[in-house]
């Protein structure tokens, strides 16, 4: 029988978000140059490509904060509203450290991507 507090789930449930967020920063970059219509927002007529260290950071930020915060604990989350608040505060501090974590070296990054992708990664 499969048990959902197994340590090869959390296993799995990690695996699978690191591939997840990889998908959801090649979406996002996909998607921006649609973002380029908004106010406020820097015109870029193609996507640009992304820097490869990015999609090597991001999933290792993404687990390891979500790791930090239990999410992948099923002991802790008992009922949905549980799992659902330790979600939401894993997802809003590795999107803190996600957008900061390129600019000390990649610039060139657009700021608009971020919320492009957790909103893609949230909802995933």
């Amino acid at each position: 029988m499969f048990r959902r507090f197994s340590v090869n789930f959390a296993l799995f449930s990690i695996g699978i978000d690191a591939i997840l967020v990889i998908a959801a920063l090649a979406l996002a970059s996909a998607l921006r140059p649609a973002l380029s219509s908004l106010p406020l927002i820097q015109y870029i007529p193609a996507p640009w490509p992304l820097p490869w260290p990015l999609y090597l950071l991001f999933p290792l930020l993404w687990t390891g904060i979500f790791f930090l915060v239990s999410v992948y604990d099923g002991r802790h989350h008992l009922r949905l509203s549980d799992e659902f608040a330790s979600l939401s505060i894993g997802s809003a501090i590795a999107l803190v450290s996600m957008a900061g974590a390129p600019y000390p070296s990649l610039r060139g990054v657009s700021r608009a991507l971020f919320p492009l992708f957790f909103l893609i990664a949230f909802l995933r």
